[in-house]
């Protein structure tokens, strides 16, 4: 499935991730797991990419340690 409908393949950094829940907290108030902040930090790294276009993406799931969330955020 993934060869006839996925052009690209996007790696991000433990970092970037951070910054995509830092983001989502702050701008939307949402608390996101780093796998469900991912979409964001690909959005995030190629914004010049989608410039113009409309673009959806999903965040999910919310089970990120508390201590660490609070690290993120701090």
């Amino acid at each position: 499935m993934c060869r006839r409908y996925v052009d690209e393949i996007w790696l991000r950094t433990e970092k970037e991730v951070e910054t995509s829940i830092r983001l989502l907290f702050e701008q939307h108030r949402l608390v996101v797991e780093g796998s469900g902040a991912l979409s964001v930090g690909g959005l995030l790294k190629r914004k010049e990419h989608f410039k113009g276009k409309k673009v959806v993406a999903v965040v999910c799931g919310r089970n990120i340690p508390l201590e660490l969330f609070k690290r993120i955020i701090a």
